[in-house]
Formats: structure tokens, sequence, C-alpha cells
């Protein structure tokens, strides 16, 4: 046992830490067999620790290593030692986690980047068959479509399926931005049309009531005929 003054105890007899402490505010130290040591660091990461991984993270040395052994061979890990290892594994795993924004920044920069190599590789479309705005960038349905068209690229070259990105994909896509009715069609001459000036579908909100959705519809009334 250890004196530890500045532990605050809560009222089910835990340091704030969470050590066991006495009613003298003494944290108490057990000793752990390996199944119990598996145990305690399982619920102390978070995570299933199972006996025989533990034992191998010992043999590695990247767990701490018994404070003792029994006469009969049996070893035995401080419980404080098991803390403050796990401790230091949940604040390491803490500080190498990606950053939210700095990945999506990365993936915004690599979507970017493969807009402007795929356009450097597009042939100029006849004048007659529809518009190209050089502002794609303040084009929403553009943008989405355009990062749509990314995302299967990116599945399509990892199985080699190329082939079919261009004529499943980018054909119809091309045909609905180049269109004569296309998204680009607004832009005449090269010359983009802020978005608020765009013509855009009307969209008015929906009935206070249920809102008519044909599949749920029909679900149900296949499960009123079973039941009758």
């Amino acid at each position: 046992m250890n004196e530890h003054p500045e532990t605050e105890t809560t009222e089910d007899g835990y340091a704030a830490d969470g050590y066991v402490v006495d009613d003298n505010g003494e944290i108490l130290d057990f000793d752990l067999a390996v199944r119990d040591a598996a145990g305690f660091l399982s619920e102390t990461l978070g995570r299933r620790l199972s006996t025989a991984s533990f034992r191998q993270l010992v043999l590695d040395g990247a767990a701490p290593a018994p404070a003792e052994s029994t006469e009969d061979g049996t070893a035995k890990w401080s419980m404080r030692t098991l803390q403050a290892w796990a401790q230091d594994v949940l604040a390491a795993e803490t500080e190498a986690a990606p950053d939210p924004e700095a990945e999506a920044a990365q993936e915004r920069d690599q979507f970017a980047g493969w807009v402007r190599e795929r356009l450097d590789r597009f042939e100029s479309h006849d004048d007659r068959i529809g518009e190209w705005c050089p502002h794609v960038w303040a084009t929403p349905e553009a943008v989405d479509r355009c990062h749509a068209l990314w995302q299967a690229y990116t599945a399509a070259e990892a199985d080699g399926e190329l082939s079919g990105w261009w004529v499943n994909h980018w054909d119809r896509h091309a045909a609905s931005l180049f269109g004569k009715s296309g998204v680009f069609s607004q832009c005449a001459g090269g010359k983009h049309k802020p978005t608020p000036e765009r013509r855009r579908l009307a969209n008015h909100e929906p009935p206070a009531g249920r809102i008519p959705y044909p599949e749920r519809t029909k679900r149900k009334e296949n499960t009123q005929k079973e039941h009758n």
C-alpha cells in the first residue's frame, strides 16, 4: 500500500484515477495473475485482450514484466503498474489518432487534383453538342457529379476496370454535364452564371402527413396479405 494524500475518493471507494483506495485514502495495489491481468487491461483499454495476447506482449517487452513469481512459478503483475501502462497506451493512441480536419483537407486536395488531371485529358466538345463552364467549382451539381466520378474512378482503378468507368460513369455524367439541357447549358459561351441566377428545380415543403413512399406502401400491402 502506498499513501496518496492528494487522491480524491469517489463514493464507491475508487480514486479519481481509477485506483482502489482504503478508508485512509491510501491506494491499494493488488497482484494479479495473468488471466486477471488480461481481464483488467481489457476493461481499462476498452477492448478485449486475451490471455495469450497479453503473454505475448510481455514476452515482446511491449507490456510490463510480472512484479513477482510465486514458489510454484506463477507470475503476478502489479495492478498499479498495469494501470499506468494502459494509460500510457491510450495516451499514445490518442496522440497518434488522425486529425479528421487534416484528413478531410487531404481528401479535398486529392479530389481537386484528380479533377484537374482528368480535365487535361478531355478533348474539347463541339459547341453544337453542349457547353463547358470553366468555373466548375462554382457549380454545385457539377462538383457533386465530379466527386461521384472520382470515387467511382478510384474503385475502378483498384479493380482494373477503367473501361467500365468510361462507359458506365463518365459517358453518362458527361451527357448531364455537357448536354443542351445539362448543368453547363446555362453558361452560354463559357460565361459562368452565378449560382443565385441559375434556374433551380422547384422544391416545396413535404405534406404535413405521411410522405407517400411506393416501396414502403407495397411492403405494407404484402404484409397485410400475408396476415390475411
